[in-house]
């Protein structure tokens, strides 16, 4: 999961300013006030430094860009929070813990949610395939000897954990995000 834009003025400015410029990512067809930013060169003159703009119609173009190095963060957070906590008096720690991170962790968790159910199948899969333990182990010697039982009781038990780690992952999603 990215940093939002918002971080950097809530107090990454200054390692901004030790580069000639950053590159934000975001998404052309999602409207938001990050775009007016845009336009009247906010964050440029927030943080001190050329902000080049790179607009996606994906998120698997943004993932790789992101990857390969080429963005250094996507936006997310609204300018106008950020502004009016600063309005308000928030001190920038204050502004991250209480309006960037509050914002951007519906995201941060759903991607989570997403990466263990990934993992898992994939940990199952690699066991399946050239592990010498674990439950995907055991069903793929299940198969080869054709013990019937066995195979449902692995499927069944990879589905239920699979089912356990997304409800831990729901329940933890609905302690932290009202």
């Amino acid at each position: 999961m990215a940093i939002t834009a918002s971080l950097f003025l809530a107090g990454m400015a200054t390692s901004a300013q030790a580069a000639d410029s950053v590159n934000v990512a975001f998404f052309l067809e999602w409207a938001t006030p990050n775009q007016i930013a845009k336009v009247d060169k906010t964050y440029d003159e927030a943080m001190g430094v050329d902000v080049n703009w790179t607009n996606f119609l994906t998120g698997v173009q943004m993932t790789e860009a992101m990857l390969a190095g080429d963005i250094d963060i996507a936006s997310g957070t609204q300018l106008s929070k950020i502004r009016a906590s600063h309005s308000l008096g928030a001190t920038n720690g204050q502004i991250l813990r209480h309006v960037i991170l509050p914002n951007a962790l519906p995201e941060i968790l759903t991607g989570v949610r997403i990466a263990i159910g990934v993992c898992w199948g994939t940990l199952v899969a690699a066991e399946m395939l050239a592990g010498t333990t674990g439950i995907g182990f055991i069903e793929n010697v299940a198969r080869t000897v054709s013990d019937y039982e066995l195979i449902w009781v692995t499927i069944l038990i990879m589905g239920l954990l699979g089912l356990l780690f997304d409800l831990a992952m729901r329940w933890v999603i609905g302690q932290l995000i009202p």
